[in-house]
């Protein structure tokens, strides 16, 4: 049966689409909050963090690998000296983010360009033999990602374009047991492209084969329908953090699609990158609850 877990979103800029600035400030990093936040999650059983210190949200600009490396290294430093239990990610497009972060022994190196923005970046993690890759499906790049996204069939196009880099990856030396897909919800994605992804996700890997990364904590797709806009419930979901009750429905759905075909199981890992650690613990474990073999007893006379 396929492993869920929860990897908690640490962003490490001042404009991340949801919790921009909650771990930066003017004067630096706060470190302090950042390793409660991880003691935390760590004792809630919670063990891996992605760490992002350039936002990808719609319209976001590049940020050089000298101000990434700034926010990144002190962070890094600060929680494997703290916490070495911890497996942490770093959420970067830039192979020199990425040498420094292996350097360091992080344990994934997360890229939503999927090696594309930085032609250098998948024989640099090859260095790496036990640094995990996570390849993200993406249609453009941040800046203009959501100006006319458009596909003739969706979950194709995924699946062939992380098939293609995959097998780049795989040549330029990173070994495919530690390659993680991601189909890239809200980059270059309509609400219907993305609601497809939700559905049928699986269909990308129809062999079952693969480990994924799911990043729906708090995306602008997860909102009410339009016919529900005069509710009261759905005029307060605005605020990313009132997207988590959504989210959790969103995890929920994005399993669902595993227990339609009985007997074909994933055979990987499912983590779920997510904001609200407190909130979607809970939903996990149910989640975990329902997709666990049933064992019938017989009845006895």
């Amino acid at each position: 049966m396929p492993v869920f877990q929860l990897m908690q979103v640490l962003n490490l800029t001042p404009d991340s689409f949801s919790d921009g600035g909650a771990w930066l400030q003017e004067d630096g990093l706060k470190l302090d909050g950042l390793c409660q936040a991880v003691e935390n999650s760590l004792k809630m059983g919670v063990n891996h963090f992605d760490l992002g210190a350039e936002s990808t949200r719609p319209g976001a600009l590049p940020v050089s690998s000298e101000v990434q490396l700034s926010r990144l290294i002190p962070a890094i430093e600060a929680l494997q000296s703290r916490f070495p239990e911890a497996r942490l990610s770093v959420d970067t497009r830039s192979a020199q983010v990425a040498k420094a972060a292996c350097e360091r022994e992080v344990w994934m190196i997360n890229d939503v360009s999927a090696g594309r923005f930085d032609p250098a970046m998948l024989e640099t993690v090859a260095d790496f033999k036990n640094t995990q890759l996570v390849l993200m499906h993406s249609q453009g790049t941040p800046e203009m990602m959501q100006d006319n996204p458009c596909y003739e069939n969706v979950l194709q196009e995924v699946r062939d374009e992380l098939t293609r880099q995959t097998q780049l990856a795989v040549e330029n030396g990173v070994s495919d047991t530690n390659i993680w897909w991601d189909p890239g919800f809200g980059f270059g994605k309509r609400e219907s492209h993305n609601l497809e992804l939700l559905r049928d996700w699986p269909r990308i890997d129809p062999a079952r084969t693969r480990s994924w990364v799911l990043g729906l904590s708090r995306k602008s797709f997860l909102t009410l329908p339009e016919s529900a806009a005069k509710t009261s419930f759905a005029s307060v979901v605005h605020a990313e953090f009132e997207r988590d009750p959504l989210t959790a429905a969103g995890m929920a759905l994005a399993v669902s699609g595993l227990l339609t075909e009985p007997g074909q199981n994933l055979a990987g890992r499912v983590l779920f990158r997510v904001h609200a650690i407190t909130t979607l613990l809970p939903v996990l474990r149910l989640l975990e609850a329902v997709c666990e073999p049933v064992v019938v007893t017989p009845l006895t006379q």
